[in-house]
């Protein structure tokens, strides 16, 4: 799951009228998928694993919350369930 304040932030990260979407492709590589795939590496993430991508309250960048799917299925969609 991605926050609505963490697509702005990437879409912001990744705007470049001049040349078009490829910047917002490398910022979502740079600041979603590679981490992500470190945290796969790492075993950090396993089944199961909800991943919740939000804006990094310290660094400016993101963070990668994340819960069991036990405890995800209890709560309510942050997004109003759209």
């Amino acid at each position: 799951e991605v926050s609505s304040d963490a697509k702005d932030l990437i879409s912001r990260e990744g705007h470049d009228p001049a040349y078009g979407a490829r910047p917002l492709k490398r910022a979502i590589q740079r600041m979603v998928q590679d981490p992500l795939a470190l945290k796969l590496l790492e075993a950090e993430i396993g089944e199961g694993t909800v991943v919740t991508v939000v804006p990094s309250e310290t660094s400016g960048g993101l963070d990668f919350r994340l819960e069991s799917r036990d405890e995800s299925e209890d709560r309510e969609p942050e997004d109003g369930g759209r």
